[in-house]
């Protein structure tokens, strides 16, 4: 897996889940999202996102994005994360 290309797939990714709305998210507590993603090498991604309370119920969500190739990446994939206050401003 060419990591730099995941990292950037990534970023992509978890930008467009961010631009979702705080109850958007908190709809997906606990519910892990799947995607799938091309890079530009025509290499296929798998990606994760996992939205969870980082400080409390009506706290602030962390918003976990992780991405692999199916392949051995698959038990250490890149990682990325963003937080969201209630008022929808990342951190």
């Amino acid at each position: 897996m060419d990591k730099s290309e995941a990292t950037a797939v990534l970023d992509q990714q978890l930008a467009s889940f961010v631009r979702r709305s705080y109850a958007e998210l908190v709809a997906i507590v606990d519910q892990p999202q799947s995607a799938q993603a091309n890079g530009p090498s025509g290499a296929a991604y798998q990606i994760e996102f996992n939205v969870f309370y980082d400080s409390g119920r009506s706290g602030d969500l962390r918003i976990i994005g992780s991405i692999d190739d199916g392949g051995l990446r698959a038990l250490m994939p890149v990682t990325k994360s963003e937080i969201m206050k209630p008022t929808g401003e990342l951190v």
